[in-house]
C-alpha cells in the first residue's frame, strides 16, 4: 500500500499568508498625474468642444515627457472623454442634444440621490468649505471669469457628493461630469448674465443646514433643470 504524503501545517499555513499578502502600492506616476490635471479640467469645462489635445501640446503645458503624456491622452480616449477626430488626431468631443438629454436624464435621477446619502455625513465644517467655495464661485462670475465659474460649480457639487458613502455611484457621476463638461462652455457668456446657479446654490446651502432631504433633491433637480433648459435651447441651435 503506498502513502501519501500529507501536507504539514506549517507548509499550509505559509501558503497561505502568501495569499493574503497586499500588493505593493505604487506612488502616482507622472502619467497619472497628467490623466488627472486633464480630466479635472475637461469635467469642468475648461477645455471647449472641437479642440485639438496632441502629446507635444501635453507635454509643453505639463512640463512632462512623451511617455507619460501620451499614457495620459490614451486613457482619457479609452474612458470615452476624447474622440477621434480628422486625421485621426484627439479633440474634445462635442455632445449631441440627444446625447446630453440622456446624460441629463440620468444626472436627475442619480444626482439627488447622492446628495441625500451624504446629507447624514455632512457636518458643520464642511457646510462652513461650501459655502467659501461658493463665495469663489460668485467672485469668479463677478469678474466674468467663466472658467473658473466652472471650475468652482464642479467643486461646489462634488464637495457634496463625494460625502455619499457610495463609489460607484459616484463613478458614475465623475464619467457622467467628464462627457459634459465641455459643451458646458458653450453656456457662456449669454447664459451667465440671467443665471440662476446662485438661487439654486443658496437653496442647496440652506437644505443642507435644515437637515432638510427632500428641499435638498428638489435644489439640486432644479440646478440641473435650469442648465438642460439653456443648454438645449444651444444644442438645438447648433444642429439646426
Amino acid at each position: 500500500m503506498t502513502s501519501k504524503r500529507i501536507p504539514s501545517a506549517r507548509t499550509n499555513q505559509s501558503a497561505q499568508v502568501k495569499v493574503q499578502l497586499d500588493p505593493v502600492l505604487r506612488a502616482k506616476t507622472l502619467g497619472d498625474q497628467a490623466y488627472e490635471s486633464l480630466r479635472e479640467a475637461l469635467a469642468s469645462g475648461a477645455l471647449p468642444p472641437g479642440q485639438r489635445l496632441t502629446v507635444r501640446g501635453l507635454v509643453d503645458l505639463l512640463g512632462i515627457g512623451f511617455t507619460p503624456a501620451r499614457e495620459a491622452l490614451n486613457r482619457l480616449a479609452t474612458e470615452g472623454a476624447l474622440q477621434l477626430g480628422p486625421s485621426r488626431r484627439l479633440m474634445v468631443p462635442s455632445l449631441t442634444l440627444a446625447r446630453y438629454e440622456e446624460m441629463v436624464t440620468i444626472r436627475m435621477a442619480l444626482e439627488p440621490m447622492a446628495a441625500v446619502a451624504a446629507l447624514p455625513h455632512f457636518g458643520d465644517a464642511d457646510l462652513v468649505a461650501l459655502r467659501i467655495v461658493q463665495e469663489g464661485l460668485l467672485a469668479a462670475k463677478k469678474k466674468e471669469d467663466y472658467v473658473r465659474v466652472l471650475a468652482r460649480n464642479r467643486e461646489f457639487h462634488f464637495s457634496l457628493y463625494r460625502r455619499c458613502g457610495m463609489p460607484t455611484l459616484l463613478a458614475i457621476l465623475e464619467s457622467l461630469w467628464l462627457q459634459t463638461g465641455p459643451t458646458l462652455r458653450l453656456l457662456y457668456p449669454a447664459y451667465y448674465r440671467q443665471w440662476r446657479g446662485g438661487v439654486n446654490h443658496a437653496a442647496i446651502l440652506a437644505a443642507l443646514a435644515a437637515r432638510d432631504a427632500q428641499s435638498l433633491a428638489a435644489a439640486i433637480r432644479q440646478d440641473l433643470q435650469d442648465g438642460y433648459i439653456e443648454l438645449s435651447d444651444q444644442l438645438r441651435q447648433n444642429e439646426a
